[in-house]
């Protein structure tokens, strides 16, 4: 059995696994502005991750952080966030 054939999905395989993943997951969508996303691409790229995996990693410290409870830094005088916090 060649390499080539350890790599093919057959139509049974395809079926299964998008049923899976309609089952357990859910996709979140964000429109961002072309400058804004110029800047997201070179700082995933800069870390040498996905676009997909540094949200993902965003999404979770703010979770973990329950950044939204907290007073917000920029305003009043406070420091601006640090962007090596969240990668």
């Amino acid at each position: 059995m060649s390499e080539n054939d350890l790599l093919k999905t057959t139509p049974a395989r395809r079926k299964a696994n998008k049923k899976y993943n309609q089952n357990h997951y859910k996709s979140i969508t964000y429109q961002a502005k072309i400058g804004d996303y110029a800047q997201i691409k070179a700082y995933a790229d800069s870390k040498n991750i996905s676009i997909s995996k540094l949200c993902k990693l965003c999404v979770e410290y703010c979770l973990s952080h329950d950044v939204l409870s907290q007073p917000r830094r920029g305003s009043e005088g406070e420091p601006e966030p640090n962007p090596q916090e969240c990668v």
